[in-house]
């Protein structure tokens, strides 16, 4: 995999978020030329060639990992789940530092499992160096208090499109604005990057721009008539100082 940096995103900077994968380079190429920064990832369908397709486009990438509703009752999920995240984080050299977040939607726990399942998920992700973030979709059973307080070191929240809560104190710092639409034969959603109330930004992954200094420029040649005339002059110069020397030293002599 190819070098990257982490990073944070510009602040209204326009994202697409897309459960599929396999999509070819040219595919990527289109995105920035539609006023697109980056792409979220998922970590069940993308894989090296979505990344290296979405790098070398100059596309930032960010992760989540898409939901499963048979998998919310299951608190052992929790964990197994966010392995799976951070080992496909790993395989694309995913930075430390940069942020997972859980699609979390179609949940109908109650909200004491749901905030225990979220908790045992970022535990995983937080414990391998990454931050754990969260999609707030519908329906899930978390309040804005509940989202802010319950969930433990949570720093990166993502609105749906859905009607959902505001978070208590953090807000969002990921605003999804349209969904299903149909770019280039591939369905998105489009997003869009804010900082929240507390100034927090997500961060990911991408290309490190290389900076070429420009070559020197080769002094100009004279013309070679102009540096006879200005050898010719030094010359001249010189005599009429040999001149001035021989004349002080005579006088120095018969003083």
């Amino acid at each position: 995999m190819v070098a990257t940096i982490l990073y944070a995103p510009k602040v209204g900077g326009k994202w697409a978020d897309f459960g599929s994968g396999g999509h070819p380079s040219s595919w990527y190429d289109s995105l920035p030329q539609a006023g697109f920064d980056g792409v979220f990832l998922d970590t069940y369908s993308a894989n090296n060639a979505d990344v290296v397709g979405a790098l070398q486009a100059g596309l930032g990438i960010m992760l989540f990992q898409g939901y499963d509703i048979t998998a919310w009752p299951v608190l052992a999920q929790a964990s197994i789940r966010a392995q799976q995240a951070v080992s496909f984080a790993e395989s694309i050299s995913y930075p430390k530092g940069g942020t997972i977040f859980l699609d979390f939607e179609s949940c109908t726990v109650s909200y004491t499992e749901a905030a225990a399942w979220i908790n045992s998920w970022a535990k995983v992700v937080a414990g391998s160096g990454y931050f754990p973030g969260i999609y707030v979709g519908a329906p899930e059973p978390l309040s804005g208090e509940q989202l802010y307080s319950l969930l433990v070191g949570m720093m990166h929240y993502w609105k749906s499109e859905s009607t959902v809560p505001m978070v208590t104190r953090r807000g969002y710092q990921v605003i999804q604005e349209d969904s299903n639409v149909m770019l280039n034969g591939v369905f998105i959603d489009i997003d869009r990057i804010q900082m929240d109330n507390l100034g927090g930004l997500p961060h990911g992954m991408i290309l490190p721009k290389v900076v070429t200094k420009p070559e020197p420029k080769p002094s100009p040649v004279s013309d070679v008539s102009a540096l006879k005339t200005q050898i010719a002059d030094l010359e001249a110069k010189n005599k009429s100082l040999q001149s001035i020397l021989t004349a002080i030293q005579r006088d120095l002599k018969g003083a």
